[in-house]
């Protein structure tokens, strides 16, 4: 299971990062928030699908993990938008 790297979305203030753009470029994952998916258990993303990521919280509690059907590593990029305080 992978959570996002808080050192990258959880910069200096005022700047914060407010919402997220999750892309899944190679091999099916599984997503939930707040707790840790499996390969069989989770909101699946298909390679080349894409999920975005409302809020902070989101950010903060997004999980995800390899599909049981992917037949490699799964790549993973996220795109933060920033929020002025």
């Amino acid at each position: 299971v992978v959570t996002l790297t808080r050192a990258t979305y959880d910069t200096l203030r005022p700047w914060t990062y407010a919402s997220g753009l999750v892309n899944v470029e190679s091999q099916p994952v599984r997503y939930l928030m707040g707790s840790d998916p499996t390969t069989t258990v989770g909101q699946m993303i298909a390679a080349g699908g894409y999920l975005e990521l409302q809020d902070y919280d989101d950010i903060q509690n997004f999980r995800v993990i390899r599909d049981s059907t992917a037949t490699g590593d799964a790549t993973v990029t996220v795109v933060y938008k920033n929020k002025l305080y």
